[in-house]
């Protein structure tokens, strides 16, 4: 298994903020996110990756219920703004 951590010279792992929206509305520990945000780095994921299940990253616009794509728009929105 790789090294979650290492270098990707795509997309670094903070930038996965979509992952870090969808983890923070399902009440996901730090850890936990931050371990899915270095995964996706590293299988170059869509920036919009949301989680992955079987192999397949799921993306923001996967999402098909509206307030639930609303609600994690607002949260990339603030994880956007405090990343200025």
């Amino acid at each position: 298994m790789k090294n979650l951590l290492e270098r990707n010279p795509y997309h670094e792992p903070h930038e996965y903020l979509h992952i870090r929206a969808w983890g923070k509305m399902m009440g996901s520990y730090e850890y936990y996110i931050s371990t899915q945000q270095a995964l996706a780095a590293n299988e170059h994921a869509p920036l919009t990756a949301i989680y992955e299940r079987n192999g397949h990253w799921h993306t923001f616009e996967s999402i098909v219920n509206p307030s639930t794509k609303a609600y994690i728009s607002q949260i990339v929105k603030e994880l956007e703004k405090r990343a200025r």
